[in-house]
């Protein structure tokens, strides 16, 4: 792959973490209690592929948690992002998490920004950002821009899509 993007005069912005078994419904291991070692074993992966393919950014994947096991997934979420921001400390990395959906993810570990932005200032940690992403935010909470402007300072990638159609933006009812 990095001789591809060499090739090619191109740079790969970011990759994900390794999701896990889609056909269990694995979406990511950041936030699910009990799965700490496939957090670390994923998270290890993905950053070894980053710097190999000098990404600016990683997205750290929640994953889907139980509603029983919301409180427990948080302090989950803390000590798995405070082991990945560890292991950049040094490097331009930048590590995202995104608010997803309950639409199309449902249970996944945090849809809204507010309540996300409020755990990387829990957490401390430079190089963990949010991944702004409008589509998912406009369907969880809308209000995009000054939503935006609010967590200005904590946003470390934006993406993109039509509104409710999820894909290219010219369409939809977000006016890009």
């Amino acid at each position: 792959i990095s001789a591809r993007l060499r090739d090619q005069d191109l740079v790969l912005n970011g990759i994900n973490t390794p999701p896990g078994d889609a056909s269990r419904g694995e979406f990511g291991f950041a936030a699910v209690p009990g799965r700490k070692d496939e957090f670390r074993k994923s998270f290890d992966q993905a950053l070894e592929w980053a710097i190999a393919l000098k990404v600016a950014s990683l997205h750290c994947m929640c994953g889907i948690v139980q509603a029983e096991d919301k409180v427990k997934a948080r302090d989950v979420f803390l000590h798995n992002m405070s082991y990945a921001a560890k292991a950049v400390k040094g490097t331009d990395l930048i590590l995202l998490v995104e608010p997803i959906n309950q639409i199309d993810r449902p249970g996944w570990f945090n849809s809204k920004s507010d309540e996300l932005v409020a755990l990387l200032q829990d957490l401390g940690e430079d190089q963990v950002k949010l991944m702004f992403d409008f589509y998912h935010i406009q369907i969880s909470e809308g209000d995009l821009l000054r939503r935006m402007e609010r967590h200005w300072a904590h946003i470390g990638h934006f993406q993109f899509a039509s509104v409710p159609e999820r894909a290219e933006p010219d369409l939809g009812e977000i006016s890009y």
